[in-house]
């Protein structure tokens, strides 16, 4: 939750222009006070709606790949960091968010000893 001041800026910026009557900063900050509270599905709700105005801004991916992380959706996590890289791409805390993410993606299918056909 950093540069929320930055943030909410831009997205007051953007809500005027795009004419939309909720007031995006007051999403995002009911959104971080979620995450606050551990209660990471509204949080993760919060941000969805905030990109599914057509906001867009690498905090606003981080703290979703932080909800998703915090849910166990490390697939969504994986895509939420990368997509807020794309933003900014030297960001250290995405950068290593992203690391730690990917490191729990699980890549290997353990085998069986022997198959249970020749068993």
């Amino acid at each position: 939750m950093r540069w929320i001041n930055k943030l909410l800026l831009i997205a007051g910026i953007s809500g005027i222009l795009l004419g939309t009557t909720a007031k995006p900063e007051s999403q995002f900050a009911m959104a971080n006070r979620a995450m606050q509270e551990e209660r990471y599905a509204e949080a993760a709700q919060g941000y969805e709606a905030l990109l599914s105005q057509g906001l867009e801004h690498p905090d606003l991916y981080y703290n979703l790949g932080n909800a998703y992380y915090r849910l166990g959706f490390v697939g969504k996590a994986v895509w939420a960091y990368e997509k807020g890289r794309q933003f900014a791409p030297r960001d250290p805390d995405i950068n290593y968010n992203l690391e730690l993410v990917n490191a729990r993606v699980p890549d290997r299918i353990e085998l069986p000893d022997t198959i249970f056909i020749v068993q």
